[in-house]
């Protein structure tokens, strides 16, 4: 509204119309004359007309960034503690920055020699153990340790994905590959690309549903896996393991339980939690005692969710005193 008040004085040289008769015409019925003058000088003005008018402005209001509050304390004549309001542990969404990973420098090791030879892997493990971060560092780092573009690492969160249209929609997009397109036609179309793409699909117990998907579409991914050129490389999370989360069969296993090899992701041991209190505490101004954290460590089992939540607690404690 004050923009385009403030561009009528400007443009046209005249006083605007008062907000409250611009309200008034926008929220009550509007006469023809009236709106076919307001709705002209609308897109004389600003690029837009009336009815374009609360889409572009809500468009033109800029993204919230996260704010850093520094907190500074007199500490002495010549030094100054800063603390950082910013609690820096975070443990309701996966680590998307490497920046901000956490120890499994092993299991990512043997999983990016696997995955340069074609292996394609079932990651197993509890809810919240940090399954999903390790797939997005499959994807952060996979570039520069396994040479390959970046387009060659596809996240596909199977919570978001509705039904077996809506997944070969969503990867045919990732792909960029204009859907529909699966079976053989989609098999042939990355062929040609000679390029393996690496598939990293999380929460695959979603897959599960018979009513959405059926043993053919697990089929079908199998068979863009399996063969020694294949065109994709499967990485699959899951609190179940594939031959119990797919019984596609009585007398045998599901085809991607015999192709994903199982591997465990198991707890934070006591090394990895503290080096992630001391990375997550690194220039806040913040320190937390050595009996703090053995607490911390003890307390949280070595499940990280828990170990982020606990010191998240404490770390606010420690800020509000």
């Amino acid at each position: 509204m004050k923009k385009f008040t403030d561009d009528w004085s400007r443009e046209l040289g005249i006083t605007p119309p008062r907000e409250q008769t611009i309200r008034n015409f926008l929220e009550k019925e509007r006469n023809v004359c009236e709106f076919w003058l307001l709705d002209g000088f609308c897109q004389l003005l600003l690029g837009c007309s009336v009815d374009e008018l609360p889409q572009i402005q809500q468009a033109s209001i800029p993204p919230q960034k996260d704010t850093k509050i520094e907190i500074s304390e007199d500490i002495g004549d010549e030094h100054t503690l800063s603390i950082s309001a910013v609690n820096p542990f975070l443990y309701e969404k996966p680590v998307t920055n490497p920046n901000d990973f956490i120890g499994r420098k092993l299991l990512l090791n043997q999983l990016f020699e696997e995955l340069a030879r074609g292996g394609n892997r079932s990651l197993v493990g509890e809810g919240k153990i940090g399954k999903s971060s390790i797939l997005w560092m499959i994807c952060k780092l996979g570039p520069e340790r396994l040479r390959r573009p970046s387009e060659a690492f596809i996240y596909l969160d199977m919570r978001n994905v509705y039904d077996k249209r809506d997944f070969f929609e969503g990867l045919c997009k990732k792909l960029q590959i204009k859907p529909p397109c699966r079976g053989g036609k989609l098999k042939q179309k990355l062929k040609n690309r000679n390029q393996n793409y690496i598939l990293c699909l999380d929460e695959i117990d979603n897959m599960a549903h018979e009513e959405y998907f059926t043993e053919k579409e697990r089929a079908e991914l199998c068979g863009l896996a399996e063969e020694e050129c294949n065109p994709l490389t499967l990485v699959t999370a899951s609190e179940r393991p594939l031959r119990y989360l797919f019984p596609d069969s009585p007398n045998r296993s599901s085809p991607l339980a015999g192709l994903c090899r199982q591997i465990e992701v198991g707890r934070f041991s006591p090394e990895e939690a503290r080096e992630l209190l001391t990375q997550r505490l690194t220039d806040t101004g913040i320190t937390f005692s050595e009996s703090q954290i053995s607490e911390l460590v003890a307390e949280s089992n070595g499940y990280p969710d828990i170990l982020q939540q606990k010191a998240a607690d404490l770390y606010r404690r420690l800020t509000q005193q």
